[in-house]
């Protein structure tokens, strides 16, 4: 069987492997990676070798940790700066001290797209 897309969920171990997981079919599968790549392709590995499932794409979503983690050249406080965010609470949600709300998860979300709208536009003069 073939699957579309599934949503991965991305988070950081504190030894700083990604591990993730997906619910599929109401089965919740885990797997871990060193990188986002591997990851994915152990998550591919075991929904089909538990649900004989072909993934071919995911929708992957970063808990804030796995996000500074994964794009590790972002500066924490200028992002914060920009989303409106206390820059020590967002190093606390960083480091999985404290977990954002719902709402300034988005405010960050939408903050990082702005971003890299602005960067989309951005020519280099050589």
């Amino acid at each position: 069987m073939l699957k579309e897309k599934l949503i991965l969920v991305v988070e950081k171990a504190v030894d700083g492997v990604f591990w993730g997981r997906v619910d599929v079919n109401n089965n919740l599968i885990f797997e871990t990676g060193e990188t986002i790549q591997k990851l994915i392709d152990k998550m591919q590995i075991a929904i089909f070798e538990i649900e004989d499932i072909e993934v071919n794409e995911f929708d992957v979503q970063f808990d804030i940790s796995a996000l500074f983690k994964k794009f590790d050249y972002l500066n924490i406080s200028k992002v914060a700066d920009r989303a409106g965010i206390n820059s020590a609470l967002l190093r606390q949600y960083a480091s999985q001290v404290k977990h954002p709300s719902e709402y300034q998860a988005r405010k960050l979300e939408s903050t990082l797209h702005i971003l890299a709208e602005e960067l989309k536009d951005v020519h280099i003069y050589a």
